[in-house]
């Protein structure tokens, strides 16, 4: 099951729903919302409830649905005003290789803010003023609880 969070209206960015893809090839898809009115406006609460996801589930399965291509569909982050957003940077091979860094022996931690986040193929704008940009992607974990301890987390001094 996959499912999305979306702008219905690209112009008003403060409002998202919840999509849902028919199948893994991610051609078409439909609102949520616009099956059960009674399911979260939000992916995060969707997650967070069993009993949600279980009917996003259920939603998914029905065959008479009127699904829609995915053409002109404007993504929103997965979770877009997330509270928390904790990036591991420099831990993959690849990626330190490319920036000329012998791979560490240990993960990096940065955070980012929410405004930092694009929705998946959504253009990506670089302020006037901003001298360097490097935008790439980051594996993050979106925090919504509390992180209370790193358990077993050695960081190296230098």
């Amino acid at each position: 099951m996959r499912l999305f969070t979306y702008y219905p209206n690209p112009s008003n960015q403060q409002d998202t729903r919840v999509g849902i893809f028919k199948d893994a090839s991610q051609k078409e898809w439909i609102a949520l919302s616009e099956v059960d009115p009674n399911l979260p406006a939000t992916l995060l609460e969707i997650i967070a409830t069993p009993s949600w996801m279980k009917r996003a589930k259920e939603i998914q399965a029905q065959a008479n649905l009127s699904w829609k291509p995915v053409d002109g569909i404007a993504f929103a982050p997965v979770i877009p005003k997330p509270e928390k957003i904790v990036c591991m940077g420099l831990n993959y091979a690849d990626h330190a290789k490319e920036g000329g860094h012998a791979r560490p022996d240990y993960p990096s931690f940065f955070m980012r803010v929410p405004s930092s986040l694009l929705g998946h193929e959504q253009p990506y704008e670089k302020p006037e003023r901003l001298l360097l940009s490097a935008p790439e992607l980051h594996p993050a974990l979106s925090v919504w609880g509390t992180l209370s301890t790193l358990h077993h987390c050695k960081i190296p001094r230098d």
